[in-house]
């Protein structure tokens, strides 16, 4: 799903037809992070099945790290951006 809205945003600022109050670098980026903290998310729900060990407890406190970085890449300025002062919304 990331991966389409991905091509959609690549196609649509190709397009010249993006609104120019829109981030699209910010739509952009949140949608990798996203991506990537699926997969991680995937990989801890798949370790469940196997057996407690020093390794899996290792590796998903690596992924619990990584989601945390991840969490601090989001990017909040995705609405589109306000008028200026003075100018006509």
């Amino acid at each position: 799903m990331a991966d389409e809205m991905l091509m959609q945003l690549d196609a649509l600022e190709k397009s010249g037809k993006a609104a120019a109050d829109v981030p699209l670098d910010a739509l952009r980026n949140n949608l990798i992070v996203a991506k990537r903290a699926q997969l991680l998310a995937r990989e801890m729900a798949e370790s469940t099945q196997l057996p407690d060990s020093p390794q899996r407890r290792l590796r998903n406190a690596e992924i619990i790290a990584e989601l945390r970085q991840l969490q601090g890449q989001l990017r909040y300025d995705v609405g589109a951006v306000p008028a200026a002062p003075g100018r006509a919304q």
